[in-house]
């Protein structure tokens, strides 16, 4: 009964899907002091040196932003739903080398080598799906198509 009542009701009231998008970069600029800020994951909290007190936060898994006078706070944010041409030039991929030893820095995903790319995707179990794998992917694709 509980089925034939929810194929009734999916029937009439189909689930409209929507289009997310996935922050890939957010950074923000104090206008006060002119320091650039950019939080790279989810608890990278990050405050300017100024009276302001401009803040950012969240990384990619959400963008969290604020000052004393938001008037003079610039922020700028990039989803993976933008031209890739454009989103890979700030996607990155943050790492402690290849002994996983160093200290953690982050690379733009279009800076890094084929083979970095692939060991990347070797990494994770087969059927791994999340926004970071698919801009993987669609590097190495932007990079078959030009060539």
């Amino acid at each position: 009964m509980k089925n034939r009542i929810l194929k009734l009701w999916r029937y009439f009231f189909p689930v409209k899907l929507e289009v997310r998008s996935e922050v890939v970069y957010s950074e923000i600029t104090c206008l006060e002091c002119n320091e650039s800020l950019a939080s790279y994951n989810r608890h990278d909290y990050k405050t300017c040196s100024c009276p302001n007190e401009a803040m950012i936060d969240g990384g990619t898994d959400y963008t969290r932003y604020g000052a004393k006078d938001l008037t003079k706070v610039d922020l700028f944010t990039v989803l993976d739903t933008d031209d890739f041409k454009f989103v890979r030039r700030f996607a990155s991929r943050g790492g402690r080398g290849i002994d996983g030893r160093g200290p953690l820095t982050w690379v733009k995903i279009k800076d890094m080598n084929d083979g970095w790319l692939q060991a990347v995707l070797d990494y994770y179990p087969e059927g791994t799906d999340n926004s970071h794998l698919r801009l993987i992917k669609k590097e190495i694709e932007y990079r078959k198509e030009n060539k």
